[in-house]
């Protein structure tokens, strides 16, 4: 299996001492979904002794908590080319909570919903369909919905069957439904 996601790790301090920011996010919370794999790519020099890890407990080490070690591998020197640590995530893994080993303060959380929750991978990853990206199933969802409610004002005082059918990516919808008035 490839790798899902690759983040970009830096550090910078906002003011109250150095901190990770993911994808240019100060200590985003990241959601990793359950078998899947994701890099936390640490090349930029400013990771130089900053090794990113997980734990359990927030802060780590730092707050009594131990270093999360399934599906983890690191490779290469924080700061250096190629450095990164990669997380295959485990079925049912815990929250976890990224953190540097060598200061505290400087990390954040990483959710590990399953892989079907809703919005967790792009739509030709998981069990929500085979759509190219969220933003062309949006607007073909908006289209159906259009579609619906037009059948719902032209049901309106009648009874019989709606039939009604959307082609999504090449794949044909059809819906069938009774309506009765009340």
């Amino acid at each position: 299996m490839s790798v899902t996601r690759t983040f970009t790790v830096t550090v910078a301090n906002p003011g109250s001492g150095n901190r990770y920011y993911i994808d240019s996010v100060l200590q985003d919370t990241v959601n990793l979904a359950e078998g899947y794999i994701y890099k936390f790519d640490q090349s930029d020099s400013s990771n130089s002794s900053h090794p990113l890890r997980f734990s359990e407990t927030s802060d780590g080490t730092h707050s009594g908590g131990s270093e999360y070690t399934t599906g983890v591998t690191t490779n290469g020197t924080p700061g250096q080319a190629g450095a990164y640590t990669q997380i295959t995530v485990a079925s049912s893994a815990p929250t976890l909570y990224y953190y540097c080993t060598n200061h505290s303060g400087m990390g954040g959380q990483a959710n590990t919903p399953t892989s079907n929750t809703w919005s967790m991978l792009t739509w030709d990853q998981n069990s929500f369909g085979a759509q190219d990206t969220s933003n062309v199933f949006l607007q073909e969802f908006l289209q159906l919905l259009q579609l619906v409610m037009e059948l719902i004002w032209e049901c309106h005082n009648k009874v019989g069957v709606v039939n009604f059918g959307i082609k999504m990516n090449g794949v044909n919808y059809q819906i069938t439904r009774p309506y009765l008035q009340v």
